[in-house]
């Protein structure tokens, strides 16, 4: 399958490519970039050029360490190894790659466009790919073409012989419907391990909700589940939102670890500089906090915080400390601590650690 063939694959944009290569600059001519790299790059906003040295796409330096320790968290709940490309293409689409022993997953830039931060979403994509890795359902489909390569030509050769014309044309047909994607049953594994692994590794898996979600505005979902080879969008959310029903409750707080260890390194402004929505946030968190809604105090002290407030960053790492309507977690205590350490006067946190004592 070459790569356009694979960004015009059905079932919410997610295909399987497998080319044999060295070192796979590009997919056919779909030029692509490693994350890693991208990661480590000296600038905050990476240009993406094609062959020809025209702009894809700009991709954020800190959103792909992000997107890697996404990664990183649910390849270990996958038991796997793999490498991760951001890709050229015309539309959101991710895909499993094997090539000459190296198990690459990639996604191409309009998926990052469509996900933006949604660290969530990025983990149910994530696992998805890595599940159909993990369980070798590439393998398995080279194994239907390549029995079904030999069955066509029966089959062919006997609607010849009963004078039906074009048998090894209709023969064909049925071939590729079978054997152009995955089949009903290995994407359903791969969804169903993908929410599996993301609420163990501690991803709202509400995220693969919101995932297809998009991809269905944008039209990317099959319309005739019959003749697609895999459920059709809506069918697929519905059996997606049946696995979430049936997860054990988990801390969800993946998302808010990994954007609090890559947050921007840059010097936050100081409180006299926030924006009043910040401000009004931190307010909110407080009075929900003295009233001991700590789930409710949490949700406002991350809007301030990720808007740089150091009172609200403090707070977080009071709630993460204590663990206050969030899973105790005092690693990331100490990194919103840590966060706020410069920019709070002592006399400011003095303050505000007898302000949240007071409510505990």
């Amino acid at each position: 399958m070459t790569g356009n063939a694979a960004a015009r694959s059905s079932w919410g944009g997610l295909a399987f490519l497998l080319l044999a290569c060295a070192s796979c600059p590009s997919l056919g001519q779909v030029r692509t970039w490693p994350a890693a790299g991208l990661a480590n790059h000296a600038e905050e906003n990476v240009r993406l050029l094609d062959a020809n040295g025209n702009p894809v796409a700009t991709v954020s330096r800190d959103r792909m360490r992000q997107i890697l320790q996404v990664q990183d968290r649910m390849q270990q709940q996958g038991g796997f190894a793999g490498e991760l490309l951001i890709a050229q293409g015309r539309g959101p689409n991710a895909f499993a790659l094997s090539a000459r022993g190296r198990s690459i997953i990639g996604i191409t830039a309009p998926m990052l466009d469509l996900l933006q931060d949604d660290l969530d979403a990025y983990a149910a994509l994530l696992g998805h790919e890595i599940a159909h890795h993990v369980r070798r359902h590439a393998q398995d489909r080279r194994s239907r073409e390549q029995t079904l390569g030999v069955g066509g030509a029966i089959v062919g050769l006997a609607l010849g012989a009963a004078g039906v014309r074009g048998g090894r044309a209709i023969a064909d047909l049925g071939r590729v419907a079978l054997t152009s994607s995955y089949s009903r049953e290995e994407e359903r594994e791969a969804d169903r391990l993908g929410v599996e692994w993301m609420s163990a590794a501690g991803f709202d898996p509400e995220g693969a909700l919101r995932l297809h979600e998009r991809l269905l505005q944008l039209g990317h979902g099959g319309s005739i589940p019959f003749l697609q080879s895999h459920p059709a969008g809506e069918e697929r959310v519905a059996f997606i939102r049946q696995q979430i029903a049936n997860l054990a409750p988990s801390s969800m707080t993946a998302a808010d670890v990994i954007r609090a260890q890559v947050l921007p390194t840059q010097q936050q402004p100081a409180v006299a500089e926030l924006d009043a929505e910040s401000s009004q946030a931190f307010a909110r968190g407080m009075a929900a906090y003295q009233e001991m809604r700590f789930e409710a105090a949490h949700r406002e002290f991350l809007q301030a915080a990720f808007a740089g407030h150091p009172g609200a960053q403090h707070a977080l790492g009071v709630l993460y400390s204590s663990g206050a309507g969030v899973a105790q977690d005092q690693a990331l205590a100490l990194e919103w601590h840590r966060k706020a350490a410069g920019q709070l006067s002592t006399e400011d946190r003095a303050d505000l650690d007898q302000r949240l004592r007071i409510a505990r």
